[in-house]
């Protein structure tokens, strides 16, 4: 509850998104093209989501989203990572987030 009235009072927004280096049994069983949602996967919980839903309701100040530990993920992932990590901060926060990655 005081998250949500720290988020009533901010001016700025940080929402943190961390990428999870999946254990190598997850990866042998996705299916091709999936291997970005393995690296996903974990990163918003079931309390991430509902304080999004919460602070959604309640009105929310301007959001940047941030892009923690994108150097799990192999190089050649990380164009396709930014750009599904921009989406999601899009869909849930609107057209004006600003995301930055934290390298």
């Amino acid at each position: 509850l005081s998250v949500l009235d720290a988020a009533k009072a901010a001016d700025i927004l940080c929402f943190v998104l961390p990428l999870c280096k999946p254990d190598q049994a997850a990866l042998a069983g996705v299916k091709k093209g999936g291997a970005l949602e393995a690296y996903l996967s974990d990163a918003v919980d079931e309390a991430g989501r509902q304080f999004i839903t919460l602070v959604k309701s309640q009105g929310m100040p301007a959001v940047v989203g941030i892009l923690q530990n994108l150097d799990v993920a192999p190089a050649k992932h990380h164009s396709a990572l930014k750009k599904q990590c921009a989406n999601f901060f899009t869909e849930e926060f609107g057209q004006g987030t600003k995301m930055v990655v934290d390298e």
